[in-house]
């Protein structure tokens, strides 16, 4: 025992008969993001039609537009749920972008600016 590694679950010194967890995490963080992104999704399409006699035509535009965008990183997420042995080079450096990130921060960046516009008229 003098020179054993302490035993860790999952770690270095994991005992072999141990369960491991292969993919819960990367699972988990794909339903996040498809969350997120029906959550924008939704939030968008409330505020246009909550907001449409303040902001016009230009802020269904915009807010149309935070509704693609996110529908499309949910398209996304779900094409990641693909076995790996589909995926092709494409997808993961799709994954690896950070376009999804960028396209739903500028989604809820664009209904942010349309609110705050139409409150201040």
């Amino acid at each position: 025992m003098s020179g054993d590694p302490p035993s860790r679950p999952g770690g270095f010194g994991r005992p072999p008969s141990a369960p491991v967890d292969r993919g819960a995490a990367a699972e988990r963080t794909e339903l996040a993001w498809q969350r997120t992104s029906l959550s924008v999704a939704t939030a968008a399409a409330v505020l246009a039609r909550l907001s449409f006699d303040r902001t016009g035509v230009a802020g269904v535009v915009v807010l149309a537009a935070a509704s693609v965008l996110s529908l499309w990183v949910f398209a996304a997420s779900r094409r990641r749920r693909r076995p790996i042995e589909s995926r092709t080079t494409d997808d993961v450096a799709e994954r690896q972008s950070g376009r999804a990130t960028a396209f739903l921060s500028v989604a809820i960046i664009a209904m942010t600016a349309i609110e705050l516009g139409g409150m201040l008229r």
